[in-house]
Parts: structure tokens; sequence; C-alpha cells
């Protein structure tokens, strides 16, 4: 378990890294972060990053602007 929930912060840590570059949207934080992965998954990594930026939204890391994100001030 303790290995999933480290997995889980770094995914975090990187999708808040992404947007901090830039990316703004949860399929172009797929675009780089899942680079690697077979495209007909990226619809479900997707749904997951998603996830994480709602995560944190709620921590105020980050704001959402119709489907777009950026990073709090």
């Amino acid at each position: 378990i303790e290995a999933c929930i480290n997995h889980r912060e770094r995914r975090e840590q990187q999708i808040r890294m992404a947007v901090q570059r830039g990316y703004s949207t949860p399929i172009a934080i797929v675009a780089a972060l899942y680079s690697d992965v077979d495209r007909r998954l990226w619809p479900a990594a997707s749904q997951s990053v998603r996830a994480h930026l709602e995560h944190l939204e709620e921590q105020g890391q980050v704001i959402q602007d119709q489907d777009m994100w950026i990073p709090k001030a």
C-alpha cells in the first residue's frame, strides 16, 4: 500500500510541476507525462490527471478556469 501511496504522491508532484511549466489541460499533461504509454490509454490517464488537478485545487495549489488549470499565485 505504501508503494501505491508514494507513486500517487510522485505523480501529483509531476502534475503540479507540469502546470507550473504551462501545461494547462489534462490531455496536455498526459502527453507530457505519459508519452511512453499507448495513446489508447490516454483518455483514462486524462481522467486520473483531472482527479489530481481537482485535489490540487482543493489544496489551493492550482485554479481551474473552464477546462484549463493554472498555478495559484
